[in-house]
């Protein structure tokens, strides 16, 4: 945002649903995000980053439906379900930034900008890449995530862990 003309003026929500709290690294990691939050703040100017920290389910959906790039930074397996969500309910064709340390990486990042999570610049260079896209690249690219993830919903995922059981629990007696 800072060397990128075209990105002046923009705006970043940055949600995060902490939980176990009582982790001292998750709750250093909340912390440091608070900083690097105030930080660019007094950079580039109040609420150019607005950080909300909760577990509200509305509150989630709505930004994956109203954002315009969608960000799963995961460090370790995890975010899957919203990896999945996410593309399926948005309304304006958001280009997704996917650790490819999510589990959901396998299945989508082939349709997403895959980047290492702990790479700030191959991060900050997928941002800009998805912001930037012209309108009818994001559109395609929206569509081919949105057909990637259509099967992977709740039912189907716990579908695929029971027949995995299944098959292991067979496995194991004959």
């Amino acid at each position: 945002m800072r060397s990128d003309e075209r990105l002046r003026g923009t705006r970043m929500l940055v949600r995060m649903n902490p939980n176990r709290l009582y982790v001292e690294a998750n709750a250093d990691y909340v912390r440091r995000v608070r900083a690097a939050v105030a930080e660019t703040n007094a950079e580039l100017g109040a609420d150019t980053v607005r950080l909300h920290c909760d577990n509200e389910v509305e509150h989630t959906l709505g930004c994956f439906r109203r954002a315009d790039l969608l960000m799963f930074n995961s460090t370790v397996d995890g975010q899957n379900l919203s990896a999945f969500e996410a593309p399926l309910v948005n309304e304006r064709d958001a280009e997704v930034v996917l650790s490819e340390m999510c589990g959901a990486a396998e299945v989508l990042g082939p349709v997403c900008r895959t980047v290492n999570p702990f790479d700030l610049v191959e991060q900050a260079e997928a941002i800009a890449a998805g912001l930037t896209a012209p309108a009818a690249q994001r559109a395609r690219s929206a569509e081919r995530r949105r057909a990637a993830a259509e099967p992977w919903t709740l039912e189907a995922w716990v579908r695929a862990q029971l027949d995995g059981l299944a098959t292991d629990h067979r496995a194991r007696h004959e």
